[in-house]
């Protein structure tokens, strides 16, 4: 019913013009497949707290599937299984909980008619009342004013919800900077909340944007939505100097001296001996799957990592169980021995240390797992290192890797 309401924006925008991994890569002893495999084993148990979880296949498997043409640009819909459905080209990739439909909002401007679409899904299983995906293709030849695009775009949204903006900040959306806006506003004596990620996509010279329609006060769903948008090609963006942006909660990582890479978050940083190589992958929820990320890299004989992953809003978190969890399947996936466990802090935060023992490529190797759990920002984030045991350099290595995080509780 709401996003009937809403449908009438179009026309304003298209004038607009956890826990950690144990897949480290042991340093010419464990092959990239093995570590994926690991990888995915071990993270999906952040959700073990959760009431059920959802069994999602990976992104990269939802890409395989077959999908029909909408008729619309060249968008097609795919049943990506267990109630979701893709709607995507070869550039953008976006995840619904339920089906949406694709409609073409085409504008007619004195530079000729300008074609875009709109994919806008109602009610879904969980009772969220809806999720849109706006793309407008600019020509190459048509003059754009990008900032005034993506202002125009959020004030149409605003108008028809006669909004009051509530939040407004840029962020990263997959590698475009855009600007998020939450908003709040009554549609038909309905208090609605509105949450908007509106950019205009340089690399590929597009309008895109998302947002999600919720009653107010609730935001189920809303961070898994927003994660399942991918963009092809720019999960790995490189500035002029040299910063690497991987498009995951304003991620990045940067040369320092000494052949040294300072990777970034949100609130926290960490210090590499070598580049580290960045991933995502999903994590199922009872809400949806959301995008989890690794960042992993060699020194000599062993290997540093981190996992970051984030709670989705609408869940309760046992932080203890999820752990618990953690520990276990990582233990499994490696088929390493526990040596020991104990409480410790990570950035400032409650919570543990664990020690294993296995055996890689004729060596017997330790790996150490601190990991907690952020309730503030509903973040669980590990840091992990391996190395032959009784190296005492080995040790020392993992102790300055984690050493060097910096975290903001």
């Amino acid at each position: 019913m709401y996003m009937a309401e809403l449908a009438s924006l179009t026309t304003v925008i298209s004038v607009a013009g956890n826990v950690v991994s144990p897949c480290l890569r042991w340093a010419r002893h464990v092959t990239l497949k093995v570590m994926k495999r690991y990888l995915w084993t071990v993270c999906a148990v952040v959700a073990l707290c959760a009431p059920a979880m959802l069994s999602l296949p990976a992104f990269a498997d939802q890409a395989a599937l077959g999908g029909k043409s909408t008729g619309v640009l060249d968008l097609q819909l795919a049943d990506a299984g267990n109630g979701q459905f893709l709607v995507r080209n070869k550039t953008y990739s976006v995840a619904f909980p339920a089906k949406p439909s694709v409609s073409p909002q085409d504008t007619p401007t004195a530079a000729g008619e300008i074609k875009g679409a709109l994919a806008l899904q109602t009610t879904d299983a969980a009772g969220n009342l809806g999720n849109g995906f706006m793309l407008v293709p600019i020509p190459k030849d048509v003059p754009y004013d990008a900032k005034a695009g993506v202002k125009a775009a959020r004030d149409g949204m605003l108008n028809v919800l006669k909004g009051k903006i509530i939040k407004e900040q840029a962020m990263d959306l997959a590698g475009i900077k855009a600007t998020k806006t939450m908003a709040r506003g009554t549609v038909q004596g309905q208090a609605l909340e509105v949450n908007m990620w509106i950019g205009f996509d340089t690399k590929n010279r597009a309008l895109v944007g998302l947002f999600t329609i919720r009653e107010s006060g609730k935001s189920d769903g809303v961070q898994a939505f927003v994660d399942g948008f991918q963009v092809t090609g720019n999960a790995t963006l490189v500035d002029a100097g040299g910063i690497e942006k991987t498009g995951f909660h304003n991620v990045t990582i940067a040369p320092q001296s000494g052949d040294k890479y300072l990777l970034t978050g949100e609130g926290y940083s960490i210090v590499y001996p070598t580049k580290p190589t960045f991933s995502t992958f999903d994590v199922p929820w009872p809400t949806g799957a959301t995008k989890a990320g690794s960042a992993m890299a060699e020194q000599g004989e062993g290997a540093h990592g981190i996992i970051i992953t984030y709670v989705p809003d609408g869940i309760i978190y046992d932080a203890k169980k999820g752990l618990d969890g953690a520990r276990d399947k990582m233990l499994e996936g490696m088929k390493a021995k526990l040596v020991s466990e104990k409480a410790a802090t990570l950035g400032g935060v409650a919570g543990r240390v664990v020690y294993g023992s296995l055996a890689v490529g004729g060596k017997q190797a330790t790996v150490r797992t601190h990991f907690a759990y952020y309730p503030k920002r509903r973040l669980v984030f590990g840091v992990m290192s391996l190395w032959v045991s009784g190296d005492k350099k080995g040790e020392i290595n993992a102790n300055l890797f984690l050493k060097s995080l910096k975290m903001k509780k």
